[in-house]
Order: C-alpha cells, then sequence, then structure tokens
C-alpha cells in the first residue's frame, strides 16, 4: 500500500508538472564573448512580477526541487525565467562535477543574473520575486546586496531561499580554514594554477585560488551581514527543512536574528523530497500570494 500510494503521489506531481510548464519555451543569451547561456521562461500574467529562479551549486534548472518550484511558480499565474548559470561552458544543459575544472567565478555567475534582469526589462517586466534554491539561495542575496535600487533594473519585490546554505559549512572544519588561508596565499602571489580544495560538498573543487575563494568567501558571517543590511529594505523568506543535515542546526535562528523571515518545513531535508515535496509546493503558493 505504501509502494502504491507513493507511486501514484510521484505520478501525479509529475503530470501536473509537465501540464503547468507546457507553455515553456527555452531561451538563449550571450554572457560572455562565446558563451551562450541557457533559460526557460513562460508568460505569465501581465500584472503580477516575473519569478527568477535560481539553481544550487554546479547543478541546472532541470532537478526536481527546481521542478517544484518552477511548478509554484507557473500555477501563481506568475512569468518563470530560470536561468542556467553558464559556469563559462557555452550553453550548458548538464550539471558539472567537483573534479571538472572550474575557472568561473561567483563574480560572473552575478553578471549573468545582470544579463537575464535586462532581458526581462526589455521584455516589459518591471517588477521580479528572486528565488533561489541551496547555493542559488546564495547567489541571491549576494545579487540584491549589488544592485538593490539600481533603476536599470527591474525592482525587486522579494527574495525566496529554499535551503538557503553557506559554501563555508563543512564537517572538517580545519580543513575549510586550511584550504582558504593557502587559496589566499596562493592568490598573493598571483598563482593562477589548478588545486584541489574543499568546497560544500564537493571533496576536491578543483579550481584557481581566485575562483574557489570566489565562493568560500561567502561564509555564514558573509551572508548573515549581507542578511542584516538587506532586511531593512526588501523582504528575505528562508524557507529551511527541519532535517537539512547540510546546514549548521543554529542556522535558522542566526538567519532570524539577522531580520529574515524563517519558515519551517518539518521533516524536510535539504532538498525536500518525498511527501515534503508537496508541503514546499504549498508553502511557496503561500508566500507567493502574500
Amino acid at each position: 500500500m505504501i509502494f502504491k500510494y507513493n507511486y501514484q503521489l510521484l505520478m501525479s506531481l509529475w503530470i501536473v508538472l509537465f501540464s503547468s510548464m507546457a507553455g515553456a519555451e527555452t531561451v538563449s543569451r550571450e554572457v560572455r564573448s562565446g558563451v551562450m547561456a541557457m533559460a526557460e521562461y513562460e508568460q505569465g500574467e501581465a500584472d503580477k512580477p516575473a519569478v527568477v529562479v535560481l539553481h544550487g551549486f554546479l547543478q541546472t534548472n532541470n532537478y526536481l526541487t527546481l521542478s517544484n518550484i518552477k511548478e509554484a511558480v507557473v500555477d501563481n499565474g506568475y512569468s518563470l525565467l530560470a536561468p542556467v548559470m553558464s559556469l563559462d561552458v557555452n550553453k550548458r544543459t548538464t550539471s558539472l562535477p567537483c573534479q571538472a575544472t572550474h575557472k568561473h567565478t561567483m563574480q560572473d555567475s552575478l553578471a549573468e543574473v545582470d544579463s537575464w534582469m535586462q532581458w526581462l526589462k526589455s521584455k516589459g517586466h518591471t517588477e521580479v520575486v528572486l528565488i533561489g534554491h541551496s547555493f542559488g539561495s546564495v547567489q541571491a542575496v549576494a545579487y540584491i546586496e549589488k544592485r538593490f535600487g539600481n533603476t536599470s533594473f527591474p525592482a525587486m519585490k522579494k527574495v525566496i531561499g529554499v535551503s538557503l546554505i553557506d559554501s563555508e559549512y563543512v564537517p572538517d572544519i580545519k580543513r575549510r580554514e586550511q584550504d582558504r588561508n593557502i587559496a589566499r596565499k596562493r592568490l598573493q602571489q598571483k598563482d593562477s594554477d589548478i588545486y584541489a580544495y574543499r568546497l560544500s560538498y564537493c571533496h576536491q573543487y578543483r579550481a584557481p585560488a581566485r575562483s574557489f575563494l570566489s565562493y568560500a568567501d561567502w561564509t555564514s558571517d558573509r551572508i548573515l551581514s549581507a542578511l542584516k543590511s538587506l532586511t531593512t529594505r526588501t523582504e528575505i523568506i528562508s524557507i529551511l527543512g527541519s532535517k537539512d543535515k547540510r546546514v549548521p542546526t543554529n542556522w535558522p535562528d542566526k538567519q532570524k536574528k539577522a531580520g529574515a523571515d524563517v519558515r519551517i518545513v518539518e521533516d524536510a531535508n535539504h532538498f525536500f523530497g518525498g511527501n515534503q515535496q508537496i508541503d514546499l509546493i504549498d508553502l511557496l503558493d503561500e508566500i507567493l500570494g502574500e
């Protein structure tokens, strides 16, 4: 009976997903010389903001958690833009392994978000809701810290972070600090060679020091500092699973103290799998309607 229920649940979710995303189209944009970035776009109701959805670290816009987020956006009548950060790969459509050579930086990805915001404005969108999952949430916070109030881009209505994580949190704290200190020395010495570092879930993240530090320096303290400065100017909602093992246990309370509106989904993990995917969709429906 349990298997039958889970199978029926999964099938019904996918039927809803595919029917709701039937009007989506793939669009592309040159973000750097010779590098085209891809995105999923669907036009929604004209009187509602566009929603930009940012994926997790080294991922794309089509894993299940992102699909659930996109479903909630489209079902609520919002225009959807879900870009795939190029990570310096032309027309990238697949995730990258940790062991690949990563010369891209956090700043490169933020510049791509800039480019997509300009694209949205050219399509007539004047307001945006920004949603990120996992490290995509960190990029969302970093982006609005950099661009908040810039009239060259659509106005930022609210930011929603799903499983907001920080690249600092790894089990081996000594190794984490050691890697960052080594990378800083290499950067000072203008060493641009490729080395293996520990970054987030990657045990062997191969990158130059500059590229590694662009992500690794977004520590928990750096994220909380950004939240404190931003929550006085815009609404930031953080959705966390009570069983997310990729964040410290005190992370929700720290975000609350920084001013974020923290919502907890009971029994959910980092990816909101199982029955909790429905809870995530329901919560996003509620937040988007507020």
